[in-house]
C-alpha cells in the first residue's frame, strides 16, 4: 500500500525514473547533433551572418529557452477540417514537430517520424505535426499523401503558433512530458526511429504522472 511506503522508499522510487528521463533526452539530444550540419540557415540569418560567426569561431548558442517550460497553448485547424487544442493531449508524452512543405530537412525526417508514430502511437503519446505552410492545406495535403503521414496535421499558415514556440527555422522538434513540460527542444532533422530514441521516448511513456497513484 502506498501509505506504508516509507519516505526513503519514496524517494528511491523518484531518483530511478529521474535518471531514465536525463538519459532519454541525452539519447535525443545525441540524435540531434548528428544531423544538426543539415540544419537550414534560419531565416532571419544572412549567409554572411552566418559565415562570419563560424570564421570567429564562436561558442555554440546556449540550449533552448523553451526546454523547462510549459508547452505553449494552442488551438488550430487540422487537416482533415476538425480542430486540436493543447488541453485535448493533457495527461499525454507529446511529439511536437513544427515544418513546412518547402522545407528539404523536413521532408527528410518525416518517414522516421512515420515510423516512430506508427510504433509508439496509443492513448499516451501523441505526434503532432504543425504546418506553417502559408496556403495552408493546398501545398500540405498533397505533401502529406505522397509521403503517406498517419499523424495529425496541424494548420498554422500565419505562424501565431510557432512564435509561441521561438522557433528559428524548420523543422524543430519538442518533446513534452505528460505535465506539459518541454524536456526537449531539437533544432534540425532528426533519424527518429532510430531504437535508441524510440527506447528512450518509450521509457518516458512508461513514467507515471507526477503524484499520481495510477499508471500511465
Amino acid at each position: 500500500m502506498q501509505n506504508e511506503t516509507t519516505f526513503k522508499e519514496q524517494r528511491t522510487a523518484a531518483i530511478v525514473p529521474f535518471a531514465i528521463l536525463c538519459a532519454a533526452i541525452v539519447m535525443v539530444y545525441v540524435f540531434a547533433k548528428i544531423t544538426i550540419i543539415n540544419r537550414p540557415i534560419p531565416r532571419q540569418m544572412t549567409e554572411a551572418e552566418s559565415a562570419g560567426q563560424s570564421a570567429n569561431n564562436e561558442p555554440e548558442p546556449p540550449a533552448s529557452p523553451m526546454e523547462g517550460k510549459q508547452v505553449p497553448d494552442f488551438d488550430l485547424p487540422t487537416l482533415d477540417g476538425k480542430r486540436m487544442t493543447l488541453s485535448s493531449l493533457r495527461g499525454k508524452v507529446l511529439f511536437i514537430n513544427i515544418w513546412a512543405t518547402w522545407c528539404a530537412p523536413c521532408r527528410e525526417e518525416m518517414p522516421s517520424m512515420e515510423n516512430l508514430y506508427k510504433q509508439l502511437k496509443g492513448p499516451d503519446f501523441e505526434m503532432v505535426g504543425i504546418s506553417i505552410d502559408k496556403d495552408g492545406s493546398k501545398s500540405v495535403a498533397p505533401f502529406v499523401k505522397q509521403l503517406g503521414l498517419t499523424f495529425p496535421i496541424l494548420m498554422d499558415p500565419e505562424s501565431a503558433v510557432a512564435k509561441k514556440f521561438q522557433i528559428t527555422g524548420v523543422p524543430e522538434t519538442y518533446i513534452v512530458n505528460r505535465e506539459g513540460l518541454i524536456l526537449k527542444h531539437v533544432i534540425g532533422p532528426t533519424a527518429w526511429d532510430k531504437p535508441m530514441v524510440s527506447e528512450a521516448l518509450k521509457e518516458l511513456i512508461k513514467m507515471r504522472r507526477a503524484n499520481s497513484g495510477t499508471k500511465p
